[in-house]
């Protein structure tokens, strides 16, 4: 497995197979659809890169996964027009929110699914869902131009293929594992020691009642829209201290943090492709990685330098990157 993929494997086998690392995509599409011909681009693409064709295994011990020589798409079609409505919005979402939660079991079955719902003649969704072992977020952006590419070409009478791929996810691995880190883990490694060295990982954040041993399944997303006058007077602000409205939220979030909890030394993780090789690039795949960001608030600061702080220590830390697993096993900080 590529390192990522070990991370999830690890979660996997601590959490059994539940929808926790369900990545669920799904379009709405209006209008008299072609259903053999949007089937047709969505094999296109799968069959263009290899990693659909992942089957997960354990040898001896070690996770692996290897390349099975065919594909059959697993589309899936439901006919709910005789009980939904167009206009059921709860409903809908509550067939979403089933497809998108049913749990991969990764060493009995393919790692993907596809679902076609009828609504009625006019209305459609697409669910796509995939266990995150094979995907992420810049994927999900090239699965959306290419089949959105293969089904106007169809169905303009066109074939055209695909774009070639400059690597593949097996060569990333292999690149992964052998001589692309080599020449740079132990340097790396020499810095991360000493940026998380006496560090405290464990946020202190009072609560009204004791965690609870078992691992959360049932959660949640909550999202708030910022308004476009701040959004601008951010970017603006960002503009002026050399920083990315990223690094002005996530100083936010650790002022947040240390007015609740008063520690001057804390870490959060941020996420990143995890694309090391540039010819990784355009490959679909699970890249995505995981670094401690550590940060060292002081009431001496006014915002804009606690801002500058961060923005180098996030500079510092993004500079020597290496694999989440290899950082704490190399730097094996408190856990």
């Amino acid at each position: 497995l590529s390192y990522p993929q070990e991370r999830l494997w690890f979660q996997y086998l601590l959490e059994g197979p539940s929808g926790s690392f369900n990545y669920p995509v799904y379009y709405r599409i209006r209008g008299e659809l072609d259903r053999t011909l949007l089937a047709e681009a969505l094999d296109k693409f799968f069959r263009h890169h290899e990693i659909f064709r992942s089957r997960f295994t354990v040898e001896d011990g070690t996770p692996r996964f290897y390349l099975s020589d065919t594909l059959d798409l697993p589309m899936e079609f439901l006919d709910l027009s005789c009980d939904l409505q167009e206009q059921d919005e709860e409903k809908v979402q509550e067939v979403i929110s089933s497809l998108s939660l049913k749990a991969f079991h990764l060493e009995k079955e393919i790692p993907f699914r596809v679902t076609l719902i009828r609504v009625s003649e006019t209305y459609h969704l697409l669910m796509l869902n995939f266990h995150h072992i094979i995907m992420d977020g810049i994927s999900i952006g090239y699965m959306d131009e290419q089949v959105r590419r293969a089904f106007q070409d169809l169905s303009s009478g066109l074939d055209e293929p695909l774009p070639a791929l400059e690597s593949t996810y097996t060569e990333q691995v292999l690149r992964q594992r052998t001589s692309f880190f080599e020449e740079k883990v132990d340097e790396h490694l020499s810095f991360w020691k000493g940026y998380l060295e006496n560090s405290t990982p464990l946020v202190d954040l009072p609560m009204d009642a004791r965690k609870k041993a078992a691992i959360p399944v049932n959660t949640a997303s909550m999202i708030r829209y910022l308004p476009q006058e701040l959004c601008d007077s951010l970017k603006v602000q960002g503009q002026h201290l050399g920083v990315s409205r990223f690094i002005i939220m996530l100083s936010t979030f650790y002022a947040f943090l240390y007015s609740y909890t008063g520690q001057k030394d804390l870490i959060a993780g941020c996420a990143t492709s995890g694309r090391f090789d540039p010819m990784a690039e355009k490959v679909v795949g699970f890249f995505a990685n995981t670094l401690p960001i550590r940060a060292c608030p002081d009431e001496t600061m006014s915002l804009e330098q606690f801002v500058i702080h961060v923005n180098a220590s996030f500079r510092q830390a993004r500079s020597r990157e290496l694999p989440y697993q290899l950082i704490v096993k190399g730097a094996n900080p408190d856990r």
